[in-house]
């Protein structure tokens, strides 16, 4: 079973992650599971969204090391866990990097068909649990944390959830 848990930074997908697990685990102490979370383990992914301030300016290399990290995400450790019939449990996925690519300016009809079809083949999950929270809820979260908040980050996911920007519809279409 390949679960994931979508969501701005935050927003409880770590929580109700933890949560799940423990439920799962109570329920049959024998079954594996595996958590993971991508980006996997493409570093320069978080050094150029920690560096930069303008997210627009790199929009297409994170887009292609989103996609290669993904990949390799899936050969080295998604897909062996469900060849043994681990439940696999990740801390974001595709639907992420679509959001964020969208709201960073990728052009809908040209980008997001573009980014579509380079997911094609992947694996598409069981379950899809997407953790929508306030953006001032998760800053206040993370703050309490000691988490640099990016604001930029935020208002960007945020734009996305607004029921009158165009992408929002197309956006959401996907996730069903």
């Amino acid at each position: 079973m390949f679960i994931v848990f979508e969501g701005i930074d935050g927003c409880g997908k770590t929580t109700q992650i933890l949560k799940l697990v423990d439920y799962l685990h109570k329920k049959d102490k024998h079954s594996h599971i595996i958590l993971t979370r991508e980006p996997y383990k493409q570093k320069e992914i978080r050094e150029i969204l920690k560096s930069n301030n303008n997210p627009y300016s790199e929009k297409e290399k994170l887009t292609e090391l989103y996609i290669n990290d993904r990949k390799k995400h899936i050969e080295e450790l998604i897909k062996p866990a469900l060849e043994k019939n681990f439940i696999v449990i990740s801390n974001r996925y595709k639907y992420s990097t679509i959001c964020y690519q969208s709201a960073q300016g990728q052009e809908m009809k040209k980008e997001l068909n573009n980014l579509l079809e380079q997911h094609k083949n992947m694996l598409i999950p069981d379950f899809v649990f997407i953790i929508d929270t306030p953006t001032e809820i998760a800053i206040k979260r993370m703050a309490a944390e000691g988490i640099n908040v990016s604001c930029t980050e935020m208002a960007l996911f945020e734009l996305l959830k607004t029921a009158e920007h165009p992408q929002f519809k197309q956006i959401a279409k996907l996730i069903k």
